[in-house]
């Protein structure tokens, strides 16, 4: 009997991420992480873990810059080894999801550029820090940091997207001695990629990772507005500039209209609508503190895509959905590993470590 395609692309592979699933670390573990006396203790809890390379990176150079370098590595594999699992049709929405670590790893390459030919500093020793390997974009990383004119900046990126970027942004980077600009559309770069290959998959697959992508785009774009409310100060136009579209809630019109309100406590409810009546009851905790009202949101914001991801686990086994769910599990427990392993070194209190998660 031929199977329907559905069942034939996503039999084995969800079966697959189901098992790996399974063996996430869950919060007593992280909970358990943070109560670490040093960076020592923490890194031998990894060692019976799916991250147990990073304790033996760490036991070996003692560096945890190089651990979280192999965190990046490690999560890379891993979309490396669905991209062997998958058939052609969805290689290329994987490779869209690789780009955002070819995108990070090209912000990290221009703060090194940026501290060496802007700030005028000694980056020596931070040059081992970035992925060299080729991902999708092939370039050469040390021709970028070695380029102190613009013309060689931009011959060292030609026949890669960044170029186009770099040229719109270098006034603006020299001008302002900033790269927020130029991080700002990278990102957009990434997001744009990733809505174009959505719109490649088959109905149903495209309906599921538009929701989620346009709900993680909803959440980076309520982030960026409070920050912008909030701390900087932004102007209206300043605003528009840097917010990303594909939100799957908050289109730009309710993105502005949200910003120019008078009235922070409706910035919450325009985003949770109907369907997170239960989120919605985090709002009532008060705040007047504005760096509390800031962690409180974010919290409600994580709280709402977990609840998506779990509504994915518990939806159609025969769908992109369960792939999908994996990867965001798992770059949010490598987002938390990171902050976790950061405020141990820097001796934080385990409250202050959990208000950054």
């Amino acid at each position: 009997m031929i199977m329907p395609r559905p069942i034939k692309r996503y039999a084995f592979i969800n079966a697959k991420l189901k098992t790996r699933l399974s063996l996430v670390l869950g919060e007593d573990f992280f909970d358990g992480l943070m109560k670490s006396q040093n960076i020592g203790e923490a890194m031998l809890l990894l060692k019976e873990t799916s991250f147990a390379q990073v304790e033996a990176v760490y036991s070996q150079t003692g560096d945890l810059k190089m651990s979280e370098l192999e965190l990046m590595r490690s999560e890379i594999n891993l979309y490396r080894e669905i991209h062997h699992l998958v058939d052609r049709d969805l290689q290329e929405f994987v490779n869209a999801l690789v780009m955002q670590y070819e995108v990070e790893n090209f912000k990290n390459i221009m703060r090194l550029w940026f501290d060496r030919w802007i700030r005028n500093r000694d980056i020596s020793t931070s040059t081992g820090y970035i992925l060299r390997e080729a991902l999708l974009i092939p370039y050469d990383k040390d021709a970028v940091i070695a380029s102190g004119e613009d013309l060689s900046l931009f011959d060292s990126l030609k026949n890669t997207p960044f170029l186009k970027i770099i040229k719109k942004n270098i006034d603006e980077i020299r001008n302002s001695q900033s790269l927020f600009s130029l991080e700002s559309d990278l990102d957009m770069l990434f997001y744009e990629n990733l809505i174009d290959q959505c719109r490649t998959l088959t109905d149903r697959d495209s309906s599921i990772v538009m929701r989620l992508v346009g709900v993680e785009i909803d959440l980076e774009n309520m982030t960026r507005l409070i920050r912008f409310k909030l701390f900087y100060h932004f102007t209206p136009q300043q605003m528009q500039n840097y917010i990303i579209s594909g939100g799957h809630r908050l289109k730009p019109d309710t993105l502005l209209n949200l910003y120019t309100s008078s009235n922070d406590s409706e910035l919450l409810p325009a985003l949770l609508g109907a369907g997170y009546e239960g989120v919605s009851a985090l709002t009532n905790q008060s705040q007047t503190d504005i760096y509390k009202r800031m962690e409180l949101m974010e919290s409600i914001l994580e709280e709402i895509l977990k609840r998506e991801v779990k509504k994915l686990l518990l939806g159609d086994p025969f769908s992109i959905g369960i792939m999908m769910s994996y990867f965001i599990i798992k770059k949010h427990d490598i987002h938390r590993l990171v902050s976790i392993l950061n405020g141990i070194n820097y001796g934080l209190p385990e409250d202050r470590m959990k208000s950054g998660l």
